[in-house]
């Protein structure tokens, strides 16, 4: 798990992925951020998003440019992002292994 304080420093470390073998979790605080992070959508695109946003967003036309696989909403329980996380970490994990089986064999 990494966390990035600044936008380059996100920018760069998606960059820096391989194709479909990471999560991105982003948290957007306001619709500013949520603008800000559209700037590097292309790099996103290859990868699994899932977006946590305040309540005060409110519209989801500018979220759902980003393709995110799952979105929650800033509160106490994030249970819900638990269990996203979770399943698709399995589903990375399990695609990783067949990889490697694969060249492997």
């Amino acid at each position: 798990i990494l966390q990035f304080n600044t936008m380059a420093d996100f920018s760069n470390a998606v960059r820096e992925l391989r194709f479909g073998s990471g999560i991105i979790l982003i948290v957007a605080q306001d619709k500013k951020e949520l603008k800000t992070i559209l700037q590097i959508r292309e790099r996103l695109a290859d990868h699994d998003v899932i977006l946590v946003l305040d309540d005060s967003i409110g519209d989801l036309t500018d979220a759902l440019k980003l393709y995110p696989r799952y979105i929650s909403y800033v509160k106490d329980d994030y249970t819900d992002v638990y269990l996203v996380l979770e399943k698709m970490t399995t589903k990375i994990g399990n695609r990783l292994t067949g990889e490697n089986h694969a060249r492997n064999h």
